[in-house]
């Protein structure tokens, strides 16, 4: 179990050591690239030239939250191009394509759950993430920046047992 401190900006683990580096300059940056904000680009350059970035531990950090697939301009950007290991633009790559699979797969999975749902006349509530990515589909928007990892939905206790039990038909365990 990790141990957080805190600094004035951000929560510091030491498993990931940037952190106590630039950590809260590096997630805005993350962040400004995954919703398309204005950034400072002083302080984008400053933060991607800092010599103590790992930008292994940089790739870790966006792929496994599920954010690679909204980073794809970033490695468009010349100071990424020019400070980044030679690695960086196709693991990034491979990582956003991996995560367009998982959101394939995603809207093959809740029509499975919709069907069986519909079939045996259960009404729910879809929740998180993959609520609004299905917003965004029905809507024709951009899909959330992070990738659906799970898919959470609600339904009655009693309507639960016939649901878990026809979709562990279908194959879901």
């Amino acid at each position: 179990m990790d141990t957080f401190t805190q600094s004035p900006n951000f929560l510091i683990s030491p498993k990931y050591p940037w952190a106590s580096v630039n950590g809260a300059s590096l997630h805005r940056v993350i962040l400004d690239e995954c919703f398309g904000l204005s950034s400072d680009q002083d302080h984008r350059l400053e933060t991607l030239s800092d010599p103590e970035l790992d930008w292994d531990l940089f790739l870790h950090l966006v792929s496994t939250s599920g954010l690679a697939r909204s980073m794809g301009d970033l490695i468009k950007d010349p100071h990424v191009r020019k400070l980044a290991p030679a690695s960086f633009p196709g693991v990034l790559k491979e990582q956003a394509g991996g995560e367009g699979m998982k959101l394939a797969l995603c809207r093959h999975v809740l029509r499975l759950i919709q069907e069986a749902m519909t079939e045996l006349g259960i009404e729910g509530v879809l929740l998180k993430g993959a609520a609004l990515t299905v917003r965004a589909w029905d809507l024709g928007e951009p899909v959330p920046a992070k990738t659906p990892g799970d898919i959470d939905f609600l339904v009655s206790e009693h309507d639960a047992i016939a649901l878990r039990d026809a979709l562990l038909k279908l194959g879901f365990s």
